[in-house]
């Protein structure tokens, strides 16, 4: 496999500026940034500047992320809108062998808000109201998942910022994944606004 190393692990925090936020609506990090390294301490002045301006911040897990920071990305990521991840995540993240126990440990942990990714059944969209399984979009020529998470992601995140309820914004975000997923590899099928007008009705 020949790769290069992702564009966070650059990202040195001495030349982050609180005004980089200013016309900014929202912020969605990836975990990786904070698994260690000059990004890491780069994310979490990202952090404090989004919650100095009360910003809403989704963060998005990552299975390799959970796996190399644990519940260390529980402290840099306190007082986050939503935490997104995928069930696989949740499990390894909180040690548990369901997902509503990972679920309630993370209600433990201080984290009410949560949208979590389960396959073929969909996705649990988590508030301090209450959990609601929101069923997939039956979506046919699935060819690879590359690339669903992430558009998962930033379909909930900009239904959220658009005044969507959270199961309004799960859905839609069921919706893009699924819509990603019928090309190969991450940027094979790019999701659009209207595309979701579209197959939502």
């Amino acid at each position: 496999m020949v790769s290069a190393e992702g564009a966070s692990r650059y990202l040195d925090p001495a030349l982050f500026k609180p005004r980089f936020l200013d016309q900014v609506d929202a912020v969605v990090l990836s975990a990786y940034a904070l698994v260690g390294g000059p990004s890491r301490s780069y994310a979490a002045e990202v952090l404090e500047a989004a919650r100095r301006r009360e910003l809403p911040v989704f963060a998005d897990l990552g299975a390799g992320a959970v796996r190399a920071a644990g519940k260390e990305l529980l402290k840099h990521l306190r007082g986050v809108s939503w935490l997104l991840m995928n069930e696989g995540e949740l499990k390894t993240l909180t040690g548990a062998s369901s997902i509503s126990q990972g679920v309630a440990r993370l209600r433990q942990e201080g984290f009410q808000r949560l949208a979590v990714k389960v396959g073929a059944m969909g996705s649990i969209v988590v508030t301090p109201e209450g959990e609601e399984l929101l069923e997939p979009f039956p979506i046919e020529d699935i060819v690879d998942s590359t690339g669903a998470g992430d558009a998962y992601t930033a379909a909930f995140a900009h239904a959220i910022l658009e005044g969507k309820s959270p199961v309004e914004a799960g859905r839609l975000a069921n919706l893009a994944g699924a819509l990603a997923a019928t090309a190969i590899g991450a940027q094979g099928r790019l999701v659009t606004l209207e595309d979701l007008k579209v197959a939502a009705g």
